[in-house]
């Protein structure tokens, strides 16, 4: 900037002076903006724009040097500073957090520069804003919610508390949160502690797309979920590991670039156990009696386990259920002799070491019980489950 006023008229009837400590005086050539009251204007030179340093402007009548008004002032709490450019919002990679970066303004005191960043949802008159100094930066937007198309605005002050003013806003940017997981429902779950199996539905809006999914215990590395393990009904396994957290995403990409992220909160492995049902024993036993004992398909998890018993009287299709505590292995059942009944037991992790789901029920296993008149007991039955496909009996 030079110090000459766009609208400068000759002969004006003040003056403004102004000076840093240990300078000497300069006088500002002055503009006018006529209007209902005229209003004066100093346009600084660029080089006597100073921060952190005692501004004293007075204005004197020309003809007399009569002093009107005098002042002291700190340029960096009323000087307007621009707004950041090139301002951009992406995923971070890690947690449901939005990272925004921007090019701060030219300036050699914008370490001392702090920002107020302002967003909001697509069709919401709610704003959220976060203030963030300069040795804050980048900037990280948190616990968004998702599926949402956010506005985004950046503006600059010096940071010199609240009395300093801020600068114009910046151009509003646009940019979508991360997609939530139940859209697509996202699945992921461990049988036995030692393998992962996660699915999900196809995102159809994108049908050419590349849909993969991604890990990563703690602060490990991303990695791709291959297809190099196969368990029933799983679109990706990998190895479980209990030491820390687990993350999951699923990206969907196109060949030059990414187009939607779903991400599933981190959580822990032995919350997510989904076990297989266990394995039905049964035995006759005198007097209208049915012995029931059970196995789990994978061992160590038996005594973190409860378990659910229904069964149904000659085909119907109501059945009673019974709860088995934690830990229980067997069971036995005073039924009608001369009926025939249908049996099925599940199980579900309950307790402080693991947690999770309640596994499929098992197959239905089948029994006629001899009538009271008459015959032999002995025959052994049993029900098995392991390495199959499971079926679930209809109500």
């Amino acid at each position: 900037m030079d110090n000459k006023g766009s609208g400068e008229r000759p002969g004006l009837p003040y003056a403004f002076y102004y000076k840093y400590t240990d300078d000497a005086e300069s006088e500002c050539n002055l503009a006018i903006q006529p209007g209902n009251r005229t209003l004066y204007i100093c346009h600084f030179p660029e080089d006597d724009v100073r921060l952190f340093n005692d501004l004293k402007v007075s204005v004197r009548i020309r003809d007399t040097n009569q002093t009107l008004y005098h002042r002291t002032l700190e340029v960096e709490k009323v000087g307007l500073i621009d707004h950041p450019k090139n301002i951009k919002a992406f995923w971070a990679g890690n947690g449901n957090v939005i990272q925004v970066t921007w090019n701060s303004p030219n300036h050699e005191f914008r370490d001392f520069f702090r920002y107020q960043v302002q967003y909001w949802p697509e069709n919401s008159t709610h704003t959220y804003d976060q203030i963030i100094n300069s040795e804050d930066l980048p900037c990280r937007l948190k616990n968004l919610q998702y599926d949402l198309f956010y506005h985004l605005h950046v503006r600059t002050q010096v940071n010199e508390g609240d009395d300093s003013f801020w600068g114009p806003w910046s151009e509003t940017i646009t940019f979508f949160s991360l997609a939530s997981p139940d859209k697509i429902e996202l699945r992921c779950v461990t049988p036995d502690l030692f393998l992962v199996c996660c699915k999900w539905n196809k995102v159809t809006e994108y049908p050419h797309a590349l849909q993969q999914l991604f890990y990563h215990y703690g602060e490990h590395n991303w990695q791709l979920c291959e297809r190099n393990i196969n368990m029933t009904d799983c679109n990706c396994v990998f190895m479980a590991k209990n030491d820390s957290q687990l993350s999951i995403i699923v990206n969907i990409s196109s060949a030059d670039h990414l187009l939607q992220v779903f991400f599933k909160e981190p959580f822990w492995i032995n919350h997510v156990v989904s076990p297989p049902p266990p394995d039905l024993h049964l035995q006759q036993v005198p007097g209208g009696k049915l012995a029931l004992n059970w196995t789990l398909p994978v061992s160590g998890l038996e005594q973190d386990m409860i378990y659910e018993i229904r069964f149904s009287k000659d085909a119907g299709t109501t059945w009673k259920t019974l709860q088995i505590p934690r830990g229980v292995s067997h069971e036995v059942l005073d039924l009608m002799p001369g009926s025939r009944y249908s049996l099925q037991i599940r199980s579900c992790p309950s307790g402080d070491r693991i947690q999770g789901f309640w596994s499929s029920w098992s197959e239905a296993a089948s029994i006629t019980l001899p009538s009271s008149k008459g015959e032999t007991m002995g025959t052994f039955f049993f029900f098995g489950n392991l390495n199959s496909h499971i079926k679930q009996k209809q109500k």
